[in-house]
């Protein structure tokens, strides 16, 4: 597939037209689109008209224009300085590679300077002053190592740079465009005919006049040593150097072609010839006069008015130099491409063959090829799928069937008419076993169809088993029918019902295509061809084709009826890959589609004559497997630029000299490259290799520009290669050059380094002796000093050994006193580890206690449903507890949060959970205000309060749950200083009911009494119950976690389960206390109704 060029170059595709002739007149036929680029003027930033073209030896392309010259080495455009940009009208290149330059007043070559920048060098200073009056050199020829240069008066004949001889016409003549043709200058000259210029001197070839009396605009070499001429009137002649005679050659021609119509021409490979006209654009013909082709404007041609046609020898590419830009056409291409330039429209779903004529399915409808312009047919405007043919039983008649989202129609006299009408028709097999029936495949299924009487009728409108559409269905061998479904595998018909398979009878996901060879059907899937296995009903990979094409890991194929042409795609590469059959097997062409590699295949039909009808995203693709490909096999690839660093040139690309010596302060370098390849120079790939720094070829690249840093000294050669879209590798060009190590790296360097170093040594020797010397002086002095001081020393120690011996016996005295001490202590440490034991296996026997009280987990659940206990003791034992019981329908449940914690305040929650038990069972109540208001005077009177006048007793929440109907629920509650939280579903709050100002066994005030409150909840509404340990737990900051978060908290989360509320609870609450102790015992209960 082609790709769009980067920086607004623009592949385009170009109509052909095939000639024929109709009483002189031109009637073209349109062929599919070939290859080419379009250059306009602000692409190569010049001039509009290209007069001239031309490529030097190192294939570099050259277009003259009014404004100077431009080249082009298929990534970059650079201009060539022409004195004053003057027009540039005719260029030549000689055996040794000089460019000549014929231009406006001027002519001369270009020359590269030192560097390789191309200069042009005037002639002009050659001739003399007298001669020098003329305007455009019209032609620049090289015919018999000479150098022409033809103005109309005068024409300037030079060899090796040296003015040769000036050639004049009369007065009243002119000489016309000049050719070289068989290495011979041939010079037309008004009103005398063609003169051939032999033996220093022009020679008028006799019967050359009539050819418009000299007006000629182009001769071109023509097989068996003769010369096509086109004169000024559009008439064609043949010169024949053998006989010397003049004829006529297609005086049809001559009606087609107006006056001075043709301009210019060129000899094409192939034996055809180009002709640029003034007005009708690039024109075609072969040897007998025949039109084979017109590019003009309509059909995507820059500009009509052609000016120069060039064609680049041993390559694809035919050049032409119009009034308006530059054109280049790929030629020799065996495919063409069909799209709503040539009457196609929509996708393409379906290419068929009927009666010699190739009709066309597409979303919009039916269309058929013509001339090579596509007619949609009528009677069809909609979504059609498929075409069949159709053999009428007991008759040699055909007809032509479509599915289409209407219906099925049949061709009735150039019209599609609609045979059947049912809706969203998508395919067809016809049974090899009873012809009359017809299965098609329709959107939502399969039916059967009856040809009876002329007509179609139903014989069953929707067959069971699949509701997919078959986009493909076909028969056996055997006679089974067989369909692939767009989404559900393939099918089998089997008792009138339809049954699919699909990956478990281990056919891979996915669309799969079926293929009939050889009498067996193959299933194509995206891994692999399958075949089924009757006995097991199941699918198994085949290797057929595989083996048949040389082609591993085959994926899909398809082939003409005769299995001469094919075509294969493998699981590795994705792509289409055309094989042909010979004599030793079937051969692949994997060049040929390169260009629409990257366009999205539809469908691929292929006829029996090798013509590839392939359905892309951009149209259709006609491919003629009888026609070679004739790809281009050898290119260069060319070092443009060498640059230091970012603004110094070394080398601009022409003619290198000697391998330059550069300083080690230029060690970086870039290289710039361009592959003279012109088809396709977005797909042009490049491998560099830096011998000497790299140690192999980089990967294959698009970029064009490599650069290298802080190159080390040595001898380096850079090495360039190309590769085009054909994976077809140019030569490899190369660069030398060497950089020199920098100063302190050089042998005279190293030399006065070694001096250097020798005199600092013994410098450094002399210096160290006289130090030495000077540092044993001073030590001597020292050492005297130092030993009057030892001995002096040595007295002093003396004396105080004697003081340190008395010190140590006193000592000895005072240790033995504290190790009698030391004995004491461990004994009485003994004595408190074992009390402190006791105590401890004590308070552990108490909290088996307090847990044995407490609601195990089952019960709970049992009792209250979905709900969370967090209760953390902040001594082994708690004085918070929770009490939760059942009497009859009603649950009781309680957070009791007693005076102090520890063992006291287990005490006291034995003592609470006792009285509770005896208030609820023994008393039957079940009123939590009675409960509480009970609790009260049970609690003093078994703690004889007011006796002792001490302050113990316990707050309380405390709620009794009854339910009322499958949706509702009654809550009554009653709190001594604890209050109640609830959340309903529809409620993002927490709703807060207060407890009475009145605490157990605490402050007791006669004639204060606890109240209860009563509320009727929907089920999933939460309560909340707890003591006050939570929310007055502090941190690190001494700031108590609160009330208002610890609610805020419960908001957030209430949508959660209730044991996923508990993790996020004691999460918080760690994060929080973090780094600090507990400070009372935490009690919080959470109960799901």
């Amino acid at each position: 597939m082609l790709r769009t060029m980067k920086k607004a170059l623009t592949y385009t595709w170009w109509l052909l037209f095939i000639a024929g002739f109709a009483q002189g007149q031109i009637t073209p036929q349109k062929q599919g689109k070939l290859l080419l680029d379009n250059y306009p003027p602000k692409i190569y930033k010049g001039d509009r008209q290209v007069w001239a073209i031309a490529q030097d030896q190192r294939g570099v392309m050259y277009f003259g224009h009014d404004k100077g010259l431009v080249q082009y080495d298929g990534v970059n455009w650079r201009h060539s300085l022409m004195p004053k940009n003057t027009r540039v009208r005719s260029m030549g290149l000689t055996k040794d590679g000089t460019l000549y330059i014929g231009s406006a007043g001027d002519f001369g070559y270009l020359a590269p300077n030192s560097k390789g920048f191309l200069k042009f060098v005037s002639l002009l200073p050659t001739v003399p002053k007298n001669q020098r009056n003329f305007s455009d050199v019209w032609k620049t020829i090289i015919a018999q190592d000479k150098v022409y240069f033809v103005t109309l008066t005068q024409i300037f004949c030079y060899q090796n740079n040296q003015l040769y001889k000036i050639y004049k016409t009369s007065p009243k003549h002119f000489f016309h465009l000049s050719f070289g043709v068989y290495d011979q200058l041939w010079q037309p000259q008004s009103q005398q005919g063609i003169a051939r210029l032999k033996a220093d001197s022009l020679q008028v070839i006799k019967g050359t006049l009539k050819a418009n009396r000299g007006h000629v605009y182009t001769m071109m070499p023509y097989p068996g040593n003769k010369i096509l001429i086109v004169d000024a009137l559009a008439e064609f002649w043949l010169y024949d150097l053998k006989s010397g005679q003049v004829a006529p050659f297609a005086r049809h021609l001559s009606k087609i072609f107006s006056r001075d119509e043709v301009y210019s021409g060129t000899a094409l490979p192939n034996g055809q010839f180009a002709l640029g006209t003034r007005t009708k654009g690039l024109v075609i013909i072969d040897q007998q006069g025949q039109v084979v082709s017109i590019i003009d404007q309509s059909q995507g041609l820059i500009d009509n008015t052609v000016w120069e046609v060039y064609y680049q020898t041993g390559t694809q590419n035919l050049w032409v130099g119009t009034d308006k830009g530059l054109t280049r056409i790929t030629i020799g291409l065996p495919w063409e491409l069909y799209d709503a330039s040539h009457g196609l429209e929509g996708s393409v779903e379906d290419v068929h063959h009927f009666k010699g004529k190739t009709y066309v399915a597409t979303s919009v409808g039916a269309f058929l090829l013509d001339k090579g312009q596509f007619k949609q047919v009528k009677g069809l405007s909609s979504q059609t799928w498929d075409f069949f043919t159709y053999q009428v039983p007991n008759s040699t008649e055909q007809r032509l069937l479509v599915a289409n989202s209407r219906g099925i129609y049949t061709l009735q006299d150039s019209v599609f008419k609609q045979v059947i009408p049912e809706q969203s028709a998508y395919s067809f097999c016809v049974d090899k076993n009873n012809p009359k029936r017809l299965y098609v495949g329709f959107l939502n299924g399969l039916g059967t169809w009856l040809y009876q009487n002329g007509r179609w009728e139903t014989e069953k409108r929707r067959l069971k088993g699949v509701v997919d559409p078959p986009w493909q269905i076909m028969q056996s061998a055997q006679g089974k029918i067989w369909l692939a479904t767009r989404y559900k595998g393939v099918g089998l018909l089997e008792h009138n019902q339809v049954t699919l398979f699909d990956s478990l009878a281990g056919l891979p996901p996915k669309m799969v295509n079926m293929l009939m060879y050889q009498n067996k059907l193959y299933y194509c899937a995206q891994d692999g061809i399958y075949t089924f296995d009757e006995a097991s009903r199941r699918f198994k990979p085949d290797l057929t084709f595989d083996k048949l094409l040389n082609n591993p890991k085959t994926t899909q194929v398809e082939c003409d009826t005769t299995q001469t042409y094919w075509i294969a795609q493998n699981a590795r590469s994705k792509r289409w890959v055309p094989y042909y059959k010979t004599t030793k097997g079937y051969n692949p062409d994997s060049l040929i589609l390169k260009p629409i590699y990257s366009k999205k295949i539809n469908t691929i039909d292929i006829d029996p004559n090798g013509v590839y009808w392939i359905s892309t995203n951009e149209g259709l693709v006609k491919y003629n497997a009888r026609n070679t490909l004739n790809i281009q096999q050898q290119f260069k690839v060319l070092l443009r630029k060498v640059q230091i660093g970012q603004d110094s040139v070394l080398f601009a690309g022409n003619k290198i000299t000697e391998p330059p010596t550069l300083l080690y302060t230029n060690n970086s370098l870039t290289f710039d490259y361009a592959a003279l390849y012109f088809n396709s120079t977005d797909k042009n790939e490049y491998s560099y290799q830096l011998v000497g720094y790299d140690k192999h070829w980089a990967k294959w690249t698009s970029k064009t520009q490599k650069e290298y840093t802080n190159l080390d000294e040595g001898t380096y050669t850079f090495k360039i290669k190309a590769r085009n879209l054909y994976g077809i590798e140019s030569h490899v060009a190369t660069y030398q050059f060497t950089i020199l190590p920098p100063w302190h790296r050089t042998w005279w360097a190293y030399v006065l380094f070694a001096v250097l170093f020798a005199l600092s040594l013994f410098g450094g020797v002399k210096l160290y002796t006289n130090r030495l010397h000077k540092q044993k002086v001073v030590l001597e002095h020292k050492v005297s000093l130092r030993t009057q001081e030892v001995v002096k020393q040595k007295e002093e120690i003396y004396e105080q050994n004697k003081e340190l011996l008395q010190q140590s016996e006193e000592l000895q005295q005072q240790s033995e006193e504290i190790m009698a001490q030391r004995d004491a202590i461990e004994e009485s440490h003994k004595t408190l580890n074992e009390r402190n034991y006791q105590i401890t296996q004590s308070i552990k026997s108490a909290e088996t206690i307090q847990a044995a009280i407490l609601p195990f987990a089952d019960r709970l659940q049992a009792l209250i449903g979905e709900h969370f206990v967090i209760f953390r003791p902040r001594d082994v034992v708690s004085g918070d507890f929770y009490y939760i019981e059942q009497v009859g329908n009603v649950t009781i449940a309680a957070a009791i949060d007693c005076t102090g914690h520890g063992v006291p305040g287990a005490f006291m929650s034995l003592i609470g959970y006792a009285l509770l038990n005896d208030i609820i069972y023994a008393q039957q109540k079940t009123n939590p205000a009675q409960i509480l208001e009970t609790l009260r005077q049970e609690l003093r009177n078994a703690l004889k309060q007011e006796q002792t006048g001490k302050q113990h007793g316990m707050d309380v929440a405390m709620v009794t749950i009854e339910p009322q109907n499958n949706t509702s629920i009654q809550v009554h509650f009653a709190g001594a200083k604890r209050p109640l939280w609830y959340t309903t579903p529809e409620d993002d709050k927490i709703q807060v009911i207060k407890g009475s100002n009145v605490s157990i066994g605490i402050d007791y005030v006669e004639g204060r009494a606890i109240t209860s409150q009563q509320l009727l909840l929907e089920k999933g509404s939460i309560l909340y119950l707890s003591s006050d340990g939570f929310a007055d737990q502090n941190n690190q900051d001494r700031k108590k976690f609160g009330t208002r978060s610890l609610k805020t908290l419960l908001a957030q989360n209430k949508s959660l389960a209730l044991p996923q509320q508990q993790s996020l609870l004691e999460q918080a609450l760690d994060e929080f206390m973090q780094g600090t102790e507990q400070r009372d015992d935490i009690l919080l209960i959470g109960i799901k109704l």
